[in-house]
């Protein structure tokens, strides 16, 4: 669908248009919004909440009470891993649902908050949280931290682990130290 000329609002160009929806870029650079920094993500001012489980997911957890945590207690759980240990996401879920007297934590919310809190760790330079000591529940690395596989692999083999390759490299499960916990 075509957009006639002189329907274009004062100030903006057409960008795309597609049935009934128009979609418009300003052409001024004034007043184009900029995207969150990691560590603003981070810092956001949401409150964490304890919600029941929902319906939809209590065929896997069962009933009682889930976290909805912030970034910040994420990245607070990650830097208590200590130097020469690692974690599963599952356990870090776990721990975070302790802290906070829930019986399970989101685990879509676990995992977006580990990649900005170690997104953001990236951004600060120093001071980092060690977000490449926290591997998949089954030893697998996180291609979706910043530098991949190759750099959690890097990180994890400098602090003494065993990490395997192929194509899809994971800690062995023997060198996990806290297993079992």
């Amino acid at each position: 669908m075509r957009i006639p000329h002189d329907s274009v609002p004062a100030g903006m160009q057409p960008l795309h248009s597609h049935q009934n929806l128009n979609l418009w870029i300003r052409y001024d650079n004034r007043t184009m919004k900029r995207n969150k920094t990691w560590r603003e993500k981070l810092e956001i001012s949401k409150a964490r909440r304890i919600v029941p489980i929902p319906p939809h997911m209590q065929r896997q957890w069962g009933e009682g009470k889930l976290l909805v945590p912030v970034p910040l207690d994420v990245d607070a759980a990650i830097r208590r891993i200590p130097e020469g240990r690692v974690m599963t996401t599952g356990e870090l879920r776990h721990e975070l649902a302790h802290q906070f007297g829930a019986d399970t934590t989101c685990p879509m919310c676990t995992g977006m908050f580990l990649r900005i809190a170690a997104e953001a760790a990236e951004e600060r330079g120093t001071d980092k949280t060690p977000y490449w000591r926290v591997v998949a529940d089954d030893g697998k690395l996180n291609p979706k931290l910043p530098g991949g596989v190759n750099a959690q692999a890097a990180a994890l083999r400098k602090e003494g682990h065993v990490v395997t390759s192929g194509d899809k490299p994971a800690v062995k499960y023997d060198r996990l130290p806290n297993r079992g916990r």
